[in-house]
């Protein structure tokens, strides 16, 4: 038994002028070109052309979304190489960050040793004008720690002529265990 093929012809509501197909086939599929009989040319050829149309369609959409997908592949490749050039910027500005904080703490480092020389030295001063004035307390007889960090001691010489600083002989206070 043949098997027979109903083939509706609908317009396309997205592409108005083309035309797409229904079939329903009853009994066993055979090819459109052996289903019919000798008295349906007509249905044959209208078969063929809708045939024909579909697949010069399908072609132009094939090729439209090749060209699409090429397009996304190359707007891909863009954005990558956008994307590795800020990622090398970023580990620029990264190590240029990490060496400007180094700088910056060795800077402050250095600050701070010679604010504390500066705080040592006022204190010296301070000292060397009170003993000048002759107003040295008696905390001061005893040796004195100028700053916590250079731990540097100075015991108390009073100023007179023979001063071994004035005379060029040495340091007042400098003990010989701290000469060593």
């Amino acid at each position: 038994m043949n098997s027979v093929e109903i083939v509706n012809l609908k317009e396309d509501k997205y592409r108005p002028g083309s035309t797409w197909k229904d079939t329903q086939t009853y009994g066993k599929q055979q090819d459109v070109t052996m289903a019919g009989s000798t008295n349906q040319p007509h249905n044959s050829s209208q078969m063929l052309q809708v045939c024909a149309t579909a697949i010069v369609q399908s072609q132009t959409q094939i090729q439209q979304l090749r060209m699409y997908a090429e397009s996304q592949r190359q707007l891909a490749e863009s954005h990558k190489r956008e994307v590795d050039s800020l990622r090398s910027e970023l580990q620029q500005l990264r190590s240029a960050v990490f060496y400007v904080q180094r700088e910056r703490d060795a800077e402050n480092s250095k600050c701070a040793i010679l604010q504390e020389l500066i705080d040592t030295q006022r204190g010296i001063i301070q000292d060397y004008e009170r003993e000048r004035q002759g107003h040295i307390s008696d905390h001061l007889q005893a040796s004195t720690s100028y700053g916590s960090n250079l731990h540097q001691q100075f015991d108390h010489v009073p100023v007179t002529p023979d001063n071994p600083v004035e005379a060029g002989r040495g340091e007042p206070g400098l003990q010989m265990s701290q000469v060593e």
